[in-house]
């Protein structure tokens, strides 16, 4: 092979790491209510929901993926069986564009037809499907896209339209999404009422042993996946500079490896160095600190304050009553 050759290829090699995934532990207790849920007896309409929320790159598809691979539609000789389905939501998340995105994730063939149903059509489509494949968990990733626009009547509409799939469905969902997803829970009490569990994912915090032996052991699993000798990620002033970097969140981690590792790759280089972060740094600045922390001396990590659930500047919503429902 030339020499080109095996650059290209160990670059490629590098670029898998950002689908790297590991189920530390307190990725573990969110997946035991998982499938807590999954196998949950909802038999009597009293299903109920999970939220899962979090700062992007914090981890949180990676998990729900990991799940949902783990439990494939399965085709029989008496039907096929879905019981674990996933979806993003759509943009703008109108009940009725949320509702045909479930349709067509479902297999419903007429999301796509010159002709679009109306909202309470497409429910009875959706509950069809639901209790044909034996849906009993459905993630639905990336609803915060139902707070970002449409006004407070917008978001008790898409939460009282959650609020009914679960009382009809008899099946848990599990919403994820950025802290903004916390809104469309406070917007109903109904809704709220039928969370089973909250889970929210932060930041590594570096001043808390626990947390930045687990972000550093994360790293030292890493380190292992490239291909390279290792580059050290795990050694405490390393793993300092990568914490500054990526403001402790390892999806931010992996990207910036990923593009230093690359960098490293091409040029032949036989692990990740200090130069290869700091040109990284440059090229891809996560989070604004400062001075490139891959420069000079190692820099302290800055403590985390507790995040707002609810953005800065959020208007309180007006709550929805509990006897309020969509298709009255």
């Amino acid at each position: 092979m030339a020499v080109d050759d095996e650059k290209d290829a160990r670059a490629k090699k590098v670029s898998a790491i950002h689908a790297w995934f590991v189920l530390y532990d307190g990725l573990e207790v969110v997946r035991k209510d998982f499938e807590w849920l999954h196998h949950r007896d909802n038999s009597h309409g009293e299903a109920g929901c999970l939220l899962l929320y979090g700062p992007p790159r914090s981890g949180k598809t990676h998990l729900i993926l990991d799940y949902v691979n783990a439990h494939p539609p399965v085709v029989g000789p008496d039907g096929d069986r879905q019981e674990v389905v996933y979806f993003k939501a759509p943009y703008p998340c109108t009940p009725k564009n949320l509702v045909e995105r479930m349709a067509d994730k479902l297999g419903y063939p007429g999301v796509a037809g010159p002709r679009r149903s109306r909202l309470f059509d497409m429910m009875d489509v959706v509950l069809h499907y639901v209790r044909q494949l034996g849906v009993r968990l459905m993630f639905i990733d990336e609803i915060h896209q139902m707070a970002s626009g449409g006004g407070d009547n917008g978001l008790i509409a898409g939460a009282t339209l959650l609020k009914d799939l679960i009382n009809e469905g008899e099946f848990c969902i599990v919403a994820s999404g950025t802290c903004s997803a916390t809104r469309i829970f406070e917007a109903h009490e109904e809704l709220c009422g039928r969370l089973l569990a909250v889970h929210e994912l932060r930041p590594f915090d570096w001043y808390a042993e626990d947390q930045r032996d687990t972000f550093r052991a994360l790293l030292h699993d890493m380190d292992g996946e490239l291909p390279f000798a290792r580059s050290g990620l795990s050694e405490a002033g390393m793993a300092a500079r990568l914490h500054v970097a990526s403001g402790g969140l390892i999806g931010h981690v992996a990207t910036l490896v990923e593009i230093a590792g690359v960098m490293a790759a091409r040029e032949g280089a036989d692990r990740i160095g200090l130069d290869h972060f700091a040109r990284a740094h440059e090229k891809k600045k996560f989070v604004k600190r400062g001075v490139n922390p891959f420069i000079g001396g190692t820099p302290d990590p800055s403590p985390f304050a507790a995040p707002d659930p609810v953005p800065a500047g959020s208007r309180p919503v007006r709550k929805r009553r509990a006897d309020d429902d969509f298709r009255a």
